[in-house]
């Protein structure tokens, strides 16, 4: 389960809703976070009452008899539930953008220097902006993209940078926050995970140098700092 798959899970529980989250990995925010910390975020939504199925997907959806939904997994079990709620990511939709005329690869192809598209009319900010084959889906990331084309509309220069992401994961019951590697770091290092007071920290470290961390509980106050630090270690 990934950002949106546990942010749903935890709000949906806090509804009065009873949650089953299924997953093809191993656990929870698999991709983002080290296996420690992932596993201690599925401990504290599963205390909450969340049930979280991991090697299993969708196959199959059927009507049930009495009017809800038959879930068969791809591991053969089955669930019958009142809804089903896809959380499998973002894919930019580039259908106005091609019809426009722009050009589209991913997403919208935009300038790192001011954001503009093919058409230097047009800005492309946010999900559906692609910077040099590379697409944000956080809200810091975007931001900067938003600061970039508003210093150009105003007639100064502030170009975009490719830094690691900040990422707050919103799930109450356990306060997280995500710092990933860059992807140019993902395969060049380790996480190394400690426990602290009332929290976890793991670092990742790429060639001897601090290039992304994730925090858990108290732990999540470290992050201006840690941030700071992976941005200047990278050269950010």
């Amino acid at each position: 389960a990934g950002l949106i798959g546990v942010e749903l899970a935890e709000d949906l529980t806090a509804g009065g809703h009873r949650v089953t989250v299924l997953d093809l990995s191993e656990r929870m925010l698999d991709r983002l976070a080290p296996a420690p910390l992932g596993s201690e975020l599925g401990e504290h939504l599963a205390a909450k009452g969340v049930d979280f199925r991991p090697h299993s997907s969708l196959a199959r959806l059927d009507h049930h008899a009495d009017g809800r939904l038959k879930v068969t997994l791809t591991n053969g079990g089955e669930l019958v539930t009142d809804e089903v709620i896809s959380a499998m990511g973002l894919v930019p939709n580039t259908d106005l953008a091609r019809r426009a005329g722009l050009v589209t690869n991913r997403g919208i192809v935009a300038s790192l220097e001011t954001m503009q598209a093919s058409d230097n009319h047009v800005y492309a900010v946010g999900d559906c902006a692609e910077i040099q084959s590379r697409s944000y889906f956080f809200i810091e990331p975007i931001r900067r993209m938003a600061q970039t084309a508003a210093a150009h509309l105003a007639g100064e220069l502030l170009p975009f940078e490719h830094r690691p992401a900040a990422i707050r994961v919103k799930t109450p019951s356990l306060p997280v926050m995500l710092c990933p590697p860059d992807r140019s770091q993902a395969d060049l290092g380790r996480w190394v995970s400690q426990r602290v007071a009332d929290g976890q920290r793991a670092d990742f470290v790429s060639r001897g140098t601090l290039a992304g961390y994730a925090l858990a509980g108290k732990a999540v106050s470290e992050h201006e700092s840690l941030y700071r630090d992976v941005n200047r270690r990278t050269g950010r």
